[in-house]
């Protein structure tokens, strides 16, 4: 067996192939030439003493290394466990198309179907694909990474680009606050000004008026001292203006004996501060994602594709549909089984199941798809047995205490409707919480959005946007989805299905029409006409289509 060492630089370069005599000397040194018949690797010195005692051995050199067994390195890249490294893949999970190693068996797959030994699977299956017609398709492969390498990283300097010029688009916007804040102060210190000067000025004059009256008082008031001792011959005139000066100060005190105080105070415009402080942000963060879930879906074109298998017994009723892995599953209700489409939705192959199937939804991370109805979820993956033949695995089946219409799943929740309510499960089927019922309008299908943190359900004649918690974050109306019919078992078969796409869109089926709805679940943005389809039972969406289920299947290419 060819064997791989580390150099003797102490370093952590792996040397494919180690001569085998320096490896017995605990020596790492890379070999130079192969001995078929000792099955032995050499470097340059040791091949010297291999000739000399087994001249007629023929070795290969490294330009005949195609004459060499595989490498080390290449068995365990091969061998190796991805997860677990130091132990071998002995096994392969036909529902998750995994190798496993024995740890991976006991914690990931303990719970699958049909785990096989590699050794089992390379007896009863033989590699018809040609190695070389392989590698084409591992360098074409390695070429379209490389280009989606080189793309994403193009988008993350766009991406870094849009954070520079959001940043400084804040700041601005910061600025602009400032300045309005700054034209605030100054007009309103300017008003505090105005209303100085309106009190101060008089004020001012006051004071003034008071300082020359009693300056001219007191002057008056030494010249009357000064007649007394020196004569009277101006006393008449000095009693007079005594009299005119007293007369003005007597009516000054009068005047402003009971003037009050001035003082100035500010109210602060508190609606300014309250509005500021209630604000999330200096605005929305908005991403390309959230413009896509806004824009109006344009169809290009439509299609109609029949699901009739020979062995069905009554015409279809698709009711759930889903896409895993370039395959198409859906769930015929009329009769009770799971028809596997491929891409140009032609049958594959069919199953049949113990009830009547209401709901489909696929399992994140998973190669399974969850099926709801009557009071049970079942769980199933497909497996390719040739390049022609398909067959449908069954897997675990959960027990409910109520009805099981609608399901949707996101990470490890599970949502499932009863009809007249919505449960919360964990992906291992036991209870969470009650997070909404309706026991007069009912609650039939469901969905989930992308991240996880709405969750949307209709009933009859709405569509409901409620929360983790299974608050109702907004309720949407329209007459399309008004049902005419008052038979509260039609209207439960008939309420209106909802989607939502992986883009974030959301849609409501009507009767002859699709809603295109806000991922907010509040407004209306446009109608997509279906009139070839009288009751649109379910949809999805994938290979840039929107997919409707009914009686046939109807594929509506979108742009």
């Amino acid at each position: 067996m060819a064997t791989a060492c580390t150099d003797n630089t102490g370093s952590d370069h792996v040397v494919e192939y180690c001569c085998s005599s320096c490896e017995e000397d605990a020596i790492s040194q890379e070999a130079a030439y192969y001995c078929k018949l000792c099955s032995k690797f050499f470097c340059c010195q040791c091949l010297k003493f291999h000739g000399k005692l087994f001249k007629k051995h023929e070795t290969y050199g490294r330009t005949e290394i195609d004459q060499w067994p595989v490498s080390k390195v290449t068995q365990d890249v091969l061998e190796n466990c991805r997860e677990h490294k130091d132990e071998h893949l002995k096994f392969y999970c036909e529902d998750h198309r995994l190798m496993c190693c024995n740890s991976c068996v006991v914690f990931n797959h303990r719970q699958c179907a049909s785990v096989i030994s590699i050794d089992q699977l390379l007896y009863e299956e033989e590699i018809t694909d040609d190695l070389q017609q392989l590698q084409e398709k591992i360098e074409s492969i390695l070429e379209q990474m490389k280009q989606l390498q080189n793309d994403q990283e193009r988008s993350i300097i766009d991406l870094l680009d849009s954070y520079n010029k959001s940043l400084q688009e804040i700041k601005n916007a910061r600025s602009k606050i400032d300045s309005i804040l700054n034209k605030l102060e100054k007009d309103t210190v300017q008003k505090l000004d105005d209303v100085l000067n309106n009190f101060n000025t008089p004020l001012q004059k006051d004071v003034e008026d008071a300082i020359r009256l009693s300056s001219d008082l007191r002057d008056l008031e030494k010249a009357i001292q000064e007649m007394m001792t020196k004569g009277k011959e101006l006393s008449f005139t000095a009693y007079k203006n005594c009299i005119v000066s007293i007369r003005e100060c007597e009516k000054y005190i009068h005047d402003y004996s009971n003037i009050k105080k001035v003082k100035m105070f500010f109210k602060t415009n508190t609606l300014i501060e309250k509005y500021l402080s209630q604000r999330p942000s200096l605005g929305m963060i908005l991403h390309s994602n959230q413009v896509e879930d806004q824009k109006e879906i344009s169809v290009l074109c439509e299609a109609i594709y029949g699901v009739r298998h020979k062995d069905d017994k009554n015409p279809p009723e698709i009711r759930g549909m889903c896409v895993e892995d370039n395959l198409f599953f859906m769930i015929d209700f009329n009769n009770k089984n799971v028809k596997l489409l491929n891409s140009d939705y032609s049958l594959l192959c069919q199953s049949d199941l113990d009830f009547f199937p209401y709901g489909m939804y696929q399992c994140p991370s998973s190669y399974r798809i969850a099926i709801s109805g009557e009071s049970q979820t079942q769980f199933i993956s497909s497996r390719r047995i040739n390049e022609q033949l398909y067959i449908i695995n069954k897997h675990e089946i959960f027990q409910f205490h109520h009805y099981c219409f609608g399901i949707a799943i996101h990470r490890d929740d599970m949502y499932i409707t009863s009809g007249t309510a919505l449960f919360h499960y964990n992906r291992d089927g036991k209870p969470v919480k009650k997070l909404y019922e309706n026991l007069g309008a009912g609650v039939r299908s469901c969905a989930v959005n992308q991240s996880g943190d709405k969750i949307f359900v209709t009933n009859w004649s709405e569509l409901l946007t409620l929360s983790r918690d299974g608050n109702i974050l907004c309720t949407f109306t329209d007459p399309l989805l008004q049902n005419a019919s008052r038979d509260w078992n039609i209207l439960l078969q008939n309420a209106p299905a909802v989607h939502a796409t992986d883009k974030g869109q959301v849609l409501v089926c009507c009767m002859n029409n699709i809603i295109q709805v806000d991922s907010e679940g509040k407004r209306k943005i446009s109608i997509l006409a279906i009139p070839n389809v009288d009751y649109p039972l379910c949809m999805c969406s994938a290979w840039k289509s929107i997919i409707v289920g009914f009686s046939n299947i109807l594929v509506l290419k979108i742009e």
